[in-house]
């Protein structure tokens, strides 16, 4: 999920990255270089936001899988 915002703004560059600049200010930045290579340029926003839902329907998966191992354990301690 925190990749999205920069996936999001491959196209656009405006991000400040780690360096202290924008990828406007410097050969571009990771996730430009990389869509850039696959093509995929175009699909930046989209991409972006298949990142966000699948981080956020794997947070919730691991939470309810969580939950299905306490009540497991809960379980097996009560007589």
């Amino acid at each position: 999920m925190d990749i999205a915002s920069y996936i999001n703004d491959a196209r656009a560059m405006d991000l400040m990255l780690i360096g202290g600049v924008t990828g406007k200010e410097t050969d571009g930045h990771d996730w430009n270089n990389i869509l850039t290579m696959l093509d995929w340029l175009e699909y930046d926003h989209r991409l972006a936001h298949l990142d966000y839902n699948f981080g956020i329907l794997l947070m919730l998966a691991s939470f309810a899988w969580g939950g299905l191992l306490l009540l497991k354990h809960y379980r097996r301690l009560t007589p």
